[in-house]
């Protein structure tokens, strides 16, 4: 599997929620997403339920623009 566009954070798509992003990618092959994030204290794993697709769109909770480990 290969990415046919790379992964790429929106931060705040939505002004109500100011500490979502929206992570796009897009695959040559169908594939499921699953997201590390670790920000040097806290790490976490999201993966994304349904069949394997080649557009892959994902929000993501909590992130903090600029955070830094």
């Amino acid at each position: 599997m290969k990415f046919t566009k790379v992964p790429e954070i929106a931060g705040a798509p939505n002004a109500a929620a100011p500490l979502t992003g929206l992570i796009t990618c897009e695959t040559d092959k169908p594939a499921t997403m699953e997201i590390d994030i670790d920000d040097g204290r806290d790490s976490r794993t999201i993966s994304i339920e349904g069949a394997p697709a080649t557009t892959h769109s994902c929000p993501v909770l909590g992130l903090r623009p600029r955070h830094r480990p």
